[in-house]
């Protein structure tokens, strides 16, 4: 939660994917009661996301990051989002498919 919502996130959220937002924290709800119910399950797919999460912050953090495509970050960081909700809460659906490899395409612009 704390990275789709901290002090100022209304003007730094397009205006997109501030309407996706309550699609978002129901996903993170769902996963929360699924993964009091079928922790190893949750840790599966924590797996997957993981490595994807810990690059991209890692990024955002980095000196480097002056050196990088902005807008493919950008599109990077909402379809972790869409990725989570693919992986934790299928049934909420996402706008379009989105997978590891689409993330790993997108990071190669990035």
């Amino acid at each position: 939660m704390g990275r789709l919502f901290y002090p100022g996130f209304e003007a730094d959220t397009p205006r997109e994917q501030l309407r996706e937002i309550p699609r978002y924290v129901k996903a993170a709800l769902i996963r929360i009661e699924r993964g009091n119910n079928a922790p190893t399950n949750d840790l599966k797919k924590t797996a997957i996301i993981a490595p994807i999460l810990r690059r991209h912050y890692e990024m955002a953090s980095s000196p480097e990051r002056v050196l990088i495509d902005e807008a493919a970050f950008a599109e990077h960081r909402w379809l972790i989002e869409e990725l989570r909700v693919s992986l934790f809460a299928q049934e909420l659906r996402t706008p379009f498919p989105v997978s590891v490899k689409k993330l790993d395409e997108v990071w190669a612009r990035v």
